[in-house]
């Protein structure tokens, strides 16, 4: 009796563990967990990282990154708004760490927890609006005290890993042809799932690469999240996700950003802060709401403060200011590559520090010799 029943049982389990095992196996060749980052973090031997439901690694790839090379003469950092800088630019040691930091008090930690001789000669420093909408800090800017990026790998998958593993392979996402793709790739050229299917993720320099999104985008499919802007325009319209309503810079923002300034003073690292752009259209649209009337004062409030502690900053809130429009956007809050080296332009011909480490002539010409609209240098993975 014992025996029949557990023979059902196993029998009505089967096709559950089946799938599960199967779903194991799919997450572990596209290498998305099951990858220890000691295996390829400051090794040199990959070409691009890109997780479609572990982000949070890339916190961990990034400060680690850091730590483990001799330093870099430039460091990005901020979020995804800073990734299309990259080496090509530089004529320099260089780094992108972008995607590691999203509210102003995570700044300081991320550079004072790496060894004094790993920090830069040159910050440059994406200081995204919503950092100093009070709304947007509503939950408060704590001080951080322990390392919080080095701990931020994940090599077992969680749940929803496997649910969206799922509903990918469901939804036709994942193809037999990434399958073999996945299963033929030797070493850790690619690792997770959008590097191995969409070419997408970050590079070994850090910087951010973006080939299957902008093909789409050259292609007008209507299916992209943001096509149209119409993503950025529902955020605006409900206020959330980065776009809340804002009346008030909050303060306590400026007091962080200040000490940071500090920090970076004490250690000899230049600093070349900025205001990324959003498109014109959704920029528009922010101002005519009269919502976000923190965007008004925010410009002079941060040059004021930059120009007491010494600080290079610019304002890119508007695309025009540097010669680019929303033709040169990925969606409505981040430039694509052609945009981003006109800003660098802009700055090396306006004064900045960081016409000590590059070359305008090439630049100049790179950005005659664009790829399309959005791509300046062409990437090839193998």
């Amino acid at each position: 009796m014992i025996k029949h029943f557990l023979l059902r049982l196993f029998l009505f389990s089967l096709p559950v563990i089946l799938t599960g095992l199967f779903l194991f196996f799919i997450i572990f060749i596209f290498r998305e967990n099951f990858v220890s980052p000691d295996r390829f973090v400051g090794k040199n031997n990959y070409q691009l990282v890109g997780y479609a439901y572990n982000e949070d690694n890339y916190k961990y790839i990034k400060w680690n990154e850091l730590y483990s090379r001799n330093g870099c003469d430039i460091v990005c950092l901020g979020s995804s708004r800073i990734g299309e800088f990259r080496d090509s630019m530089f004529n320099a040691t260089f780094y992108n760490a972008a995607f590691s930091v999203k509210k102003v008090n995570e700044l300081k930690p991320f550079l004072a927890y790496l060894p004094k001789n790993k920090l830069p000669r040159v910050l440059i420093l994406c200081l995204d609006q919503w950092m100093f909408n009070a709304s947007f800090n509503v939950e408060g800017l704590s001080e951080i005290k322990e390392n919080v990026w080095r701990e931020s790998f994940s090599f077992w998958p969680q749940p929803e890993v496997f649910k969206q593993t799922a509903k990918s392979l469901l939804e036709g996402k994942i193809g037999f042809d990434d399958l073999k793709r996945a299963m033929n790739q030797r070493g850790l050229n690619k690792i997770g799932f959008q590097a191995i299917v969409n070419e997408q993720g970050f590079r070994i320099d850090g910087s951010k690469c973006k080939s299957n999104l902008i093909e789409r985008i050259m292609n007008q499919d209507s299916t992209l999240e943001d096509f149209q802007f119409r993503d950025t325009y529902s955020r605006i319209d409900m206020g959330v996700n980065r776009f809340e309503y804002g009346a008030i810079i909050d303060s306590n923002a400026l007091i962080i950003l200040n000490d940071f300034f500090g920090f970076c003073a004490s250690n000899r690292i230049k600093v070349v802060a900025y205001l990324p752009p959003f498109s014109e259209a959704v920029l528009n649209k922010m101002l005519k709401s009269g919502k976000y009337r923190y965007l008004n004062d925010l410009p002079s409030c941060l040059n004021a403060l930059c120009k007491e502690k010494q600080v290079e900053f610019w304002d890119f809130t508007q695309l025009s200011q540097f010669g680019s429009s929303d033709a040169e956007v990925i969606d409505g809050f981040h430039g694509g590559q052609v945009a981003y080296l006109r800003m660098l332009l802009y700055m090396v011909h306006h004064g900045s520090v960081l016409n000590r480490y590059t070359n305008a002539e090439k630049l100049e010409l790179d950005l005659h010799n664009r790829q399309n609209p959005y791509l300046v240098y062409r990437d090839q993975f193998n």
